[in-house]
């Protein structure tokens, strides 16, 4: 079999293709996700609300003609869904950064430099969404993803897509792991941030999207952050108790969670402040 030509301009297939990847992640990993949720409230429903917001932008997708259409046309129905379809604070700012997205996508020839630009504005939206940022949220995480990106973009030897969200997602994932640092509730807990964990999985399943190697699966992907699969919130409870935890284990260096950490995380969602919806 001849090798995957890598991608070089992402376009309204790729967005559906991502869409459709990120949905079976946020879905399986909702449940480990919501276990994960301590700040600013342990109320254990991120991973629930970032998946039902993803799954609302996506049936705005499926409701647009069969027959090819343009990538900004995508992107306006993708946006209109995710806002409207928003669920909880850590959904609203997903939405919000998502936006910020398609802001860059709509107008057209997404290439790496494109694609910093998109990480870049939606770290900016996310920010500006919220009244008082926290550090240690997936703010943190957004903007990593951005650094690196921009860093990558800004390389004379290869600015390519490839390249430009292998970046991303290796800044993200550094943050990600740093979060407990930043924030003591998560140290306390010994967790990462619940809204910056469902991030890096969305952005994994863009990388996967557009590259060339091969794709890990759902259940493959959610292990390298020590996720346990998990019933989608399809057929869950909407608010998450610390079922399924003792598989639980820490995307920092893959210890499990002790069992005093199993009862703090049995609770939040990830608000990173108070929310000045935009």
């Amino acid at each position: 079999m001849p090798p995957t030509v890598p991608v070089q301009v992402f376009d309204a297939s790729h967005l559906k293709g991502w869409v459709t990847r990120a949905a079976a992640l946020l879905d399986a990993a909702s449940g480990a996700i919501d276990a994960l949720n301590v700040f600013p409230v342990p109320d254990g429903d991120t991973g629930t609300n970032l998946a039902l917001t993803w799954r609302a932008g996506q049936e705005a997708l499926e409701e647009l003609p069969a027959d090819p259409v343009e990538l900004g046309q995508v992107c306006g129905a993708w946006t209109r869904g995710l806002l409207l379809g928003a669920r909880g604070n850590s959904g609203v700012i997903l939405a919000q950064m998502l936006r910020g997205f398609t802001e860059v996508f709509e107008a057209g020839d997404v290439d790496g430099p494109a694609m910093a630009r998109g990480f870049r504005r939606a770290a900016e939206l996310a920010y500006a969404g919220v009244a008082r940022p926290v550090e240690g949220t997936m703010l943190t995480v957004a903007a990593a993803a951005a650094r690196a990106a921009e860093n990558a973009a800004d390389s004379a030897a290869d600015r390519s897509l490839a390249n430009v969200l292998g970046a991303a997602v290796e800044g993200a994932a550094d943050a990600l792991a740093n979060t407990p640092r930043l924030l003591p509730v998560l140290a306390q807990a010994g967790v990462v941030d619940a809204g910056g964990q469902g991030y890096v999985l969305v952005i994994e399943a863009l990388n996967a999207e557009l590259d060339d190697k091969p794709v890990m699966t759902v259940d493959e992907t959610l292990g390298v952050y020590g996720l346990t699969p998990h019933a989608s919130p399809q057929t869950s409870s909407a608010t998450h108790t610390a079922d399924g935890l003792n598989a639980l284990t820490l995307a920092t260096n893959g210890t499990p969670l002790s069992p005093a950490a199993r009862g703090h995380a049995a609770g939040g969602d990830s608000a990173d402040g108070s929310l000045e919806v935009m």
